[in-house]
């Protein structure tokens, strides 16, 4: 039983250390780049994070991966946000080797793309 508890220690640290997390945004962004502005992941301001701080950009007009009505309303295709969110993810697993092991949706958010 004890190695439960160790185990479950050395990963706890590690998950509430915001610099892993930090650091992971930006390998998963680097990595998903080529589907930009599809696909978007804030920027992390380091200078300003820290193991205990997290400081993203923040990013207005967006809506819950969830909210199949505000989707809707904003004239959104749900089939092409899942389809979107399913090829996302399955490039990370299958092609990156990196698991989202927190996918509820806040998040992941969706917005109209302006066109430019």
């Amino acid at each position: 039983v004890m190695w439960i508890v160790e185990d479950l220690e050395k990963n706890l640290i590690r998950e509430l250390d915001f610099r892993l997390e930090a650091h992971n945004a930006e390998t998963t962004k680097k990595k998903l780049s080529h589907l930009h502005p599809q696909v978007y992941i804030p920027h992390i301001y380091m200078e300003l994070s820290s193991n205990r701080v997290l400081t993203m950009e923040l990013c207005e007009n967006m809506i819950k991966a969830n909210d199949a009505a505000g989707l809707a309303a904003a004239g959104l295709d749900l089939v092409e946000c899942a389809e979107l969110i399913c090829s996302t993810f399955a490039e990370m697993i299958f092609l990156h080797g990196r698991v989202h092991a927190d996918p509820h949706a806040g998040n992941i958010y969706l917005r109209v793309l302006e066109d430019e």
